[in-house]
């Protein structure tokens, strides 16, 4: 069974992810800014951690162990996505992820300066890449909310 670690696992994303991982059999480490995070009604044992996005000496244990990691951007970080990325996707290198996936929350730009914040997002995969870890990335071209 592997160990897949969800960074924002207390966010809509980050939450659908969490039961759909347990129902898929993985044992699940939720990531969160609280100790004690808020995950709704589920019977399922889940691990927490926390992990503090701007602190990178908390990432190394939040991940250790991790076989997958799934990232989730939060929308109001927009000017450090690129960052951000690059050094989670680092830290899951270095504790020897075998996948990171993240999800950007929002769509990816054709070339780099197009539009707004998203324009990160591009720069954001090129930071990842760089780090080394075996990476997918989807960007969200549909947001549930506007259904």
């Amino acid at each position: 069974m592997a160990l897949v670690s969800v960074v924002g696992a207390t966010g809509r994303q980050g939450l659908a992810q969490v039961r759909q991982l347990v129902a898929a059999g993985h044992q699940v480490r939720a990531l969160s800014r609280n100790e004690k995070p808020d995950l709704g009604p589920t019977n399922a044992d889940i691990e927490t951690r926390v992990i503090d996005l701007y602190d990178r000496s908390t990432y190394t244990k939040a991940l250790e162990g991790s076989d997958a990691v799934f990232y989730n951007h939060p929308l109001q970080l927009r000017d450090s996505r690129a960052e951000l990325a690059g050094w989670i996707g680092e830290a899951a290198k270095e504790v020897d992820a075998k996948r990171f996936v993240w999800n950007t929350s929002s769509w990816i730009p054709d070339k780099p300066g197009d539009a707004f914040t998203y324009a990160g997002n591009t720069a954001g995969i090129n930071a990842l890449f760089r780090s080394g870890v075996p990476a997918t990335v989807f960007g969200s071209v549909l947001f549930m909310d506007n259904l």
